[in-house]
């Protein structure tokens, strides 16, 4: 496939947020204004050095004319209020606190004032999507090429969609523009009303979740839950310095299913009501993440459901009860170092900790491919390795190529490490891994990999880390033959194919 798709981003967080200072709550018709998807600014000197410095993302990474310039004609949207808990700080002063939120999220300062204040998930989520439909199907010109965007409802329609796509030639008009695909999906089931320290209506969350499914956007999966306790289940420490010092986390953080989150699952996952939704691990915590994945094994469920992973990466271990990692290459780079100050990332007993529970273990990796499931690379530095493996790349990546092999060569360890997981027990090792960016999701990029409009080079380096690793007139490095194929083959299954084929597989 010569397109791109990502399973997993934001290109309407920033545009919805800043269109909050302007009414009414639409997009723009004018591309170049910031409440519009197709807005973009090139990253600036000092914005690339806020990045590298503090882990500041103060550009647009997901906008729509980066995905054009990309090619990436499918575009797996998440949507969903960010929770009032993010710009709720603790111990620092008010001005600050609106200082950092805004630098952080790039938001505004009216839509953090509205987020500080939100009593209400769900009207707000109905805002966001009528928000994205309010620029559906408007014909923008990106370069010399008239572009739009549309959602898909299901494969049939995306699949309309890119067929044609392949019709439309380079030069075209506006009255027949070539399309990115939206599929919809939902990061946070907050949006039912739930986590906003009030008393709940289990009648009325129930009925929202069955408003939902019967949505004409309906979402083809959801993640249970985001940074904060919502009152269905767990979530894991997403934040790190200086985040975790100012956000407090703590309340459901590592718990399991809540009984009316127990429902909740039951009644995505019915066919009632247009038939399952999807449910994606990431956020969730390990109680609840074991929960999920062995109640796939029942009968009912059992090929039926996969399990989806949107963002997310490998830690290296086997599972949570795992003193450090199983893999050393390329596992110590995926462990996290501790909250304290114990040299080279290990406890006061010399084991490697895990502090970093939101990444992904050995097993729930191969649950993934064993149920068919699909895996989005996350593009995120405080997810991708640790501050140890960091530090020493900018010892050494002191040119613009070195930097960009060294920093592509994380995101082919991790693609590395699923396949040689899979290949060990004769599983499908290159088949099931995709890219889900997170980008606009208030990420820190991979420097020199700034935005969707980098797609290509990331897709080139990558290609030579695969090349290295298959070799030439040897034997190829798997055991199992369903795995070995060419590196050309491997980094186009990565950036298209495997997700494609998800979609036609689950996509209903």
């Amino acid at each position: 496939m010569s397109f791109k798709i990502d399973i997993h981003c934001h290109p309407q967080l920033k545009p919805y947020s800043r269109a909050h200072a302007y009414m009414p709550l639409v997009q723009s018709v004018n591309p170049g204004h910031v409440s519009s998807l197709w807005f973009t600014s090139n990253p600036t000197y000092l914005e690339k050095s806020a990045n590298n410095m503090l882990g500041l993302t103060l550009f647009p990474q997901a906008n729509l004319s980066a995905a054009a310039k990309a090619n990436v004609q499918v575009m797996v949207v998440a949507i969903g209020c960010i929770e009032k808990g993010f710009v709720q700080f603790r111990g620092v002063l008010s001005l600050f606190e609106q200082l950092l939120v805004n630098l952080t999220t790039g938001f505004g300062k009216t839509r953090v004032n509205a987020l500080k204040s939100m009593q209400d998930y769900w009207s707000d989520f109905q805002q966001e999507m009528a928000f994205i439909k309010s620029g559906e199907g408007r014909a923008i010109k990106v370069g010399e090429r008239w572009m739009t965007y549309e959602l898909a409802r299901d494969f049939k329609d995306l699949e309309r969609i890119i067929e044609r796509n392949k019709k439309i030639p380079a030069q075209n008009t506006a009255a027949d523009p070539f399309t990115i695909a939206f599929i919809p999906s939902v990061e946070g089931l907050h949006i039912l009303n739930t986590g906003l320290g009030q008393v709940l209506n289990e009648e009325d969350v129930l009925a929202k979740l069955k408003m939902l499914k019967n949505s004409p956007a309906r979402p083809w999966f959801v993640s249970l839950c985001h940074h904060f306790f919502n009152q269905l289940c767990g979530h894991s420490r997403s934040f790190k310095a200086p985040m975790i010092n100012a956000l407090d986390q703590s309340e459901g953080m590592d718990s399991g299913f809540t009984d009316l989150g127990k429902k909740v699952v039951a009644e995505l996952l019915s066919g009632a009501d247009g038939g399952p939704v999807f449910i994606d691990l990431k956020h969730m915590s390990i109680a609840a993440r074991a929960y999920y994945i062995a109640l796939l094994q029942q009968a009912r469920y059992k090929g039926k459901v996969p399990v989806i992973i949107s963002h997310g990466v490998c830690n290296g271990a086997k599972d949570y009860t795992a003193n450090g990692p199983t893999h050393q290459l390329p596992g110590n780079t995926f462990y996290d170092i501790p909250l304290y100050d114990v040299p080279d990332g290990y406890d006061r007993t010399g084991k490697l900790i895990d502090t970093n529970q939101i990444n992904f273990y050995d097993e729930e990796i191969l649950a993934m491919i064993r149920t068919e499931g699909i895996m989005g690379i996350q593009l995120d530095e405080r997810r991708i390795a640790n501050e140890m493996t960091f530090k020493k790349l900018k010892k050494t990546a002191n040119t613009e190529y070195n930097e960009k092999f060294q920093y592509s060569l994380l995101v082919w360890n991790q693609v590395l490490h699923v396949a040689k997981l899979a290949d060990g027990r004769g599983l499908p090792a290159w088949h099931h891994v995709a890219i889900g960016s997170d980008f606009d999701g208030i990420v820190d990029p991979l420097n020199r990999f700034w935005t969707l409009e980098e797609y290509g080079e990331l897709e080139a380096f990558l290609l030579i880390h695969a090349r290295n690793f298959v070799g030439a007139n040897v034997a190829h490095p798997m055991r199992h033959a369903i795995n070995q194929l060419t590196a050309e083959e491997i980094i186009s299954r990565l950036f298209a194919e495997n997700a494609w084929s998800f979609f036609q597989k689950w996509y209903s």
